[in-house]
């Protein structure tokens, strides 16, 4: 299983690539390949917890979000993408 951080992240991918992948992405969006239900939202007082799960090509991904707005110590906002086979069931990548 490959797992990229930020740092990991900006030293792999040059500008050109993130543009490429967003061409493809807006393909797969303008041609209806892919398949991505309404995020599941948990609030917990002010805090936040997001679940996005999508399919497309020849992964499941799923992005979880946490929103806790009183943070002083960490970012507001933080996240991860868990990447996974289509056809296996295995973790490709995690993104954080």
């Amino acid at each position: 299983m490959l797992v990229l951080d930020e740092k990991a992240m900006l030293e792999t991918a040059s500008m050109k690539d993130v543009m490429e992948a967003m061409e493809r992405a807006y393909c797969l969006y303008e041609n209806e390949q892919y398949e991505m239900p309404l995020r599941t939202q948990l609030q917990d007082n002010e805090n936040t917890f997001l679940l996005m799960p999508s399919i497309a090509h020849q992964s499941f991904s799923l992005k979880i979000v946490s929103v806790f707005p009183n943070n002083r110590q960490h970012p507001v906002t933080q996240g991860m993408v868990i990447l996974i086979d289509r056809q296996t069931g295995s973790v490709k990548a995690l993104l954080k």
